[in-house]
């Protein structure tokens, strides 16, 4: 019996389930901490940029997840009981798992108990509670902005639902109007995740904000009278993997 990986991924529950039909291969993270104007250089084979550390010294990146790693998928989830008093995992994105060995439970074949615990949130999901994992397999350094058509689909973006979108959108459109592409359709599920600005904590108390839209020029405003720093096209790691069987 293969080990428990010891590391999760959270992922939204559209991204599971892109993640289990196999739609999605690739995930998008930021680096931590952003590399800064003028502070980086890109080694010689341009896998990945060093950043200028403390005492005049380059470093590369400190990459979280290298190729081979396993890592378990953290989702929304609730421990509970099916009808027959089994001890099952229940995911908000819909299906179930029974947590002891023995078939697998769906809710078409068996009645969850009508009184159930609060969803609890991927943050705290253990490794045992997981329905699926994934090996990591490349790992790239890059701007989020320079994302590539196919990488946008392998980001498991609805090809179906964006082709109907654009049929229909040009059907009643002018003519020579632009319309949407994949790409625009990725940078606005990014700017869903990264463009409200995130407290940065030191000694404990909030020093500033930060956020990190898909596209736009760098700015500071101001929130809660602190500083709020934007860094359009931020670097990030961009991980493909293979899904592997449940745990």
């Amino acid at each position: 019996m293969n080990a428990q990986p010891k590391q999760g991924m959270i992922f939204t529950g559209p991204s599971v389930l892109a993640i289990i039909d196999g739609s999605k291969t690739q995930e998008r993270r930021l680096v931590k901490p952003q590399p800064h104007p003028g502070n980086y250089r890109w080694m010689d084979d341009k896998d990945y940029p060093e950043v200028y550390g403390a005492g005049g010294v380059w470093l590369k990146l400190k990459i979280p997840h290298q190729p081979g790693d396993v890592l378990y998928v953290k989702e929304a989830w609730r421990e509970t009981e099916d009808i027959d008093g089994r001890r099952v995992i229940a995911y908000r994105a819909g299906g179930t798992r029974l947590i002891a060995a023995g078939p697998s439970v769906t809710h078409g074949e068996h009645r969850i108990l009508s009184v159930l615990p609060r969803w609890r949130s991927p943050l705290f999901m253990p490794a045992w509670a997981a329905r699926t994992s994934l090996v990591v397999t490349v790992v790239r350094c890059q701007r989020v902005a320079e994302i590539s058509e196919a990488d946008v689909w392998a980001e498991g973006i609805d090809r179906d639902k964006y082709e109907d979108w654009l049929e229909e959108a040009q059907s009643v459109a002018p003519g020579g109007s632009s319309f949407e592409t994949p790409k625009d359709w990725f940078g606005k599920r990014w700017d869903s995740l990264h463009e409200k600005p995130k407290p940065v904590r030191r000694g404990g108390t909030i020093d500033h904000y930060e956020s990190y839209p898909f596209s736009g020029k760098p700015e500071t405003r101001h929130k809660n009278y602190r500083g709020w720093i934007i860094r359009p096209n931020p670097f990030v790691f961009a991980y493909t993997f293979e899904r592997t069987e449940a745990l």
